[in-house]
């Protein structure tokens, strides 16, 4: 229903009662787990007033064309509603004394305000659109009434485009509470996704009350940094969980991918401790992630073979690996390395497709108590990149995991998103080399080590959860279960990571970030040296994302345009806090980069160690530099630099890469152009499944394989590297492409060797891929 129901609504002399019937009309239509989407305007709450300050701009004449919004606004307010009786429509609309200058001051409901902002600038259809009302139900009533139908919403959210408010918001209005304060633009639609359920089948997961148990999963322990004295609080499951992608490679050449679909993640309903919900997303409780199993049901690495795969796959998955495919080792992530001490592990897994529908088997993670244990069901790759671009799924460990996964199988993702950003142009004066950044950390070898006592920054938090399904038309509990997780003390549940761009007088754009200390790796890998972007607490007072901007802005003192969102807010770690991350990218100048934690180096050489796993441990990081590739493409001109990822994999072939974005993509029809992939030279083909092949491209990273030892060549001199890669250079490119000169050839030489130097064992280590 892609605003089709307020027609109906409209058609039918303002009737919600049909468009109630409507929707329950499509519920019978529906099999058991068909889907109701529903795009459509949301009425404000009733009977509030806001405030409209608009500019005092004179109408050209008095036909509707030429009438300032300001003057189209007040003959609104008198024709609206025209399909009522005679001499009954119009809405309460009242002019004020102007607070500035040159601006009109209205005052009206914010139903009629909203109606105005979604019609005034389609001046062409302005009057076969007035007996059209826009809104007909409130974000809470459109809730409602689908879930009164027995249908369990999985995700309901408003939507704000950011070129209409550019376009048709910022500077030709205002909006005010009824007491003066500021508020946000409205989005500009509402989306709803709910799925039929059969009687007495979860609909929905939240949290009813605090809960007297004393019994923890959890545990927080106080850590104290050796070189700063400070003390830190980092939580720790009594588990260590690892994540499998079963996979396979369809006969159209679609990725296709087995994830756990409907898992019991109840803690995305938690109450907020701290802070409200800027983006109002909404989901049921119940979330598609990855198949999670414990660790120590995984084959060890060297263990790793075909039949321990097939075993696995049985036992623990409930499918089987295609033929001679064995388990592959994918990259690993740290949640939040700052205070969550827990690692994910990822595998892949090739396998046949089932002829059955799958249930989860009891070896997976999921709860016993809540009756949702979910599905395994096979999606298309790309759509859920495009449902985690969008929010239906706040998950940004799969959206690097899958992203993997398209770089392995050398197939491309897709690319739906488009940003950019002015920057101004100055010399960069305090480029940093990453070498001395990283030195100056290792002054202590064991940075953290545990203290009694503790730094008051989290705590546990123990709630009873209530599933709630339908049953005989009417709300029922299904189940309940105690619940512990943490929350913050001093920090809300938003947390803004942000990273910060300028651009050099060559137009080459540089990325600040952050060389520090996380406990989580040190604990791993005895090494806790990672590179982060700035985290910036949203304090409570900030309540929707035109004053996160604005606090964001004011942070770095920029103006709010510099401030660009990258993508939609996901949660930290939804298996043990309800903190949700919004990550944004800033164009500053280069002399607001004054912390010495801070390093300041060309945007590719940031993407190269991107896939370095020895300084690459935090998700927010890669997903924000892997979000800047895909949504920043034309400012960041990646793909002129893209033969020195070829390089970077050659003498960075002992590590194993983190993979998390392509250098290639296609872009999403909706940027009307498809960007072709550069020409490469012809590579091997491998035969993924009977009857179908798939060609890997030469210029990816190693390839991993389950079961086979990876044994990398030494690390070539520069100049080796330069005759290697000398085929790549010179292949042919597009038209519009620009080559890649001896500047930047001696700039990445001196690059590599840098990198060479911070390694403390620089011998080849071989991989089990």
């Amino acid at each position: 229903n892609s605003y089709v129901l307020h027609e109906i609504y409209s058609e039918s002399r303002y009737n919600e009662k049909i468009v109630s019937d409507t929707l329950a009309t499509h519920h019978a239509m529906l099999k058991k787990d068909g889907q109701i989407i529903v795009r459509d305007y949301a009425r404000p709450p009733p009977e509030e007033f806001v405030l409209m300050e608009m500019p005092d701009l004179p109408s050209a004449s008095d036909a509707l064309k030429d009438l300032s919004e300001a003057d189209l606004l007040v003959w609104y307010s008198e024709h609206a509603r025209p399909k009522n009786d005679p001499g009954c429509g119009g809405f309460f609309l009242e002019e004020l004394p102007a607070q500035f200058p040159r601006t009109r001051l209205f005052r009206l409901p914010y139903k009629w305000a909203y109606e105005f902002i979604m019609r005034k600038d389609d001046r062409s259809h302005w009057e076969t659109e007035l007996p059209m009302e826009y809104t007909f139900f409130t974000k809470r009533e459109m809730r409602r009434a689908l879930s009164f139908l027995g249908m369990r919403v999985q995700y309901a959210a408003p939507h704000w485009d950011e070129d209409i408010i550019r376009e048709n918001f910022e500077g030709k209005f205002r909006l005010y509470d009824d007491r003066g304060i500021p508020m946000d633009y409205p989005p500009i639609c509402y989306i709803a996704l709910a799925t039929k359920m059969s009687d007495r089948k979860s609909l929905e997961i939240s949290e009813r009350r605090p809960s007297q148990s004393t019994q923890s999963k959890i545990t927080i322990t106080t850590l104290k940094n050796q070189q700063t004295g400070k003390l830190i609080d980092v939580a720790r499951r009594d588990i260590a969980v690892a994540e499998v992608i079963p996979y396979r490679i369809a006969e159209n050449g679609r990725l296709k991918v087995y994830l756990h679909d409907g898992l019991a993640r109840s803690i995305a309903n938690a109450v907020p401790r701290s802070g409200s919900n800027l983006s109002d997303q909404r989901w049921s409780g119940h979330m598609i992630e990855a198949l999670s199993v414990e660790t120590n049901h995984i084959p060890a690495h060297k263990e790793i073979d075909f039949k321990n795969s097939v075993l696995f796959a049985r036992d623990y998955l409930g499918m089987k690996p295609a033929a001679d495919k064995m388990l592959e080792i994918g990259p690993h992530y740290y949640p939040s390395p700052d205070y969550i001490d827990e690692r994910i592990d990822t595998y892949y897994l090739c396998v046949t497709p089932p002829k059955t529908q799958i249930k989860p088997l009891k070896a997976l993670l999921f709860s016993q108590k809540f009756q949702a244990k979910g599905d395994i069901n096979e999606f298309d790759a790309q759509q859920i990149l495009d449902a985690i671009s969008v929010g239906v799924l706040p998950n940004a460990r799969l959206e690097l995991q899958i992203l993997a996964l398209f770089q392995h199988t050398g197939l491309m993702a897709e690319n739906w998103t488009k940003a950019h950003m002015v920057f101004e142009m100055q010399e960069v004066m305090n480029k940093k080399s990453l070498r001395s950044a990283i030195n100056n950390l290792k002054l202590e070898q064991n940075f953290f080590k545990d203290v009694k006592g503790s730094a008051n920054e989290l705590r546990r938090v123990h709630s009873i959860f209530v599933e709630e399904g339908q049953s005989q038309g009417a709300r029922a509990g299904l189940s309940f279960e105690d619940v512990d997780f943490v929350v913050h003390n001093q920090e809300t549940i938003n947390v803004a990571v942000v990273l910060p761009l300028t651009k050099d007088i060559k137009n080459q754009v540089h990325a600040a970030i952050q060389v520090d200390q996380m406990p989580a790796p040190q604990r791993f890998t005895g090494n806790g040296t990672t590179l982060s972007v700035p985290r910036i607490n949203l304090p409570p007072e900030i309540n929707n994302l035109r004053l996160a901007k604005k606090y964001l802005a004011n942070h770095f003192g920029v103006l709010p345009d510099n401030v660009i969102k990258m993508g939609e807010p996901y949660f930290a770690h939804i298996g043990i806090t309800p903190q949700k991350i919004h990550p944004f990218v800033v164009a500053v100048p280069h002399d607001t980069l004054k912390d010495p934690k801070t390093v300041v180096m060309p945007f590719y050489q940031v993407a190269l160690i991107n896939m370095d796993r020895k300084f690459t441990k935090s998700t927010h990081f890669m997903t924000l530099i892997g979000r800047s590739i895909r949504h920043m493409n034309d400012d960041l001109k990646f793909e002129a630099k893209a033969s020195a990822k070829y390089i970077a994999t050659q003498e960075f072939s002992y590590e194993a890469p983190s993979f998390t974005m392509p250098t290639e993509y296609y872009r999403g029809p909706s940027l009307n152009a498809i960007v072709p992939a550069s020409p490469a030279p012809a590579s091997p083909s491998v035969k993924t499944n009977p009857g179908k092949t798939v060609t890997l491209k030469e210029n990816l990273a190693p390839n991993f394989s389950g079961g086979e030892v990876f044994t990398p060549p030494k690390p070539s001199t520069l100049d080796k590297v330069k005759e290697m890669v000398k085929p790549i250079l010179s292949k042919p490119r597009r038209e519009d492409a620009p080559n890649i000169g001896y500047d930047f050839d001696r700039e990445l030489d001196a690059f590599i060797e840098e990198i060479e130097a911070i390694d403390d064992n620089p011998k080849p280590r071989p991989e089990k891929w």
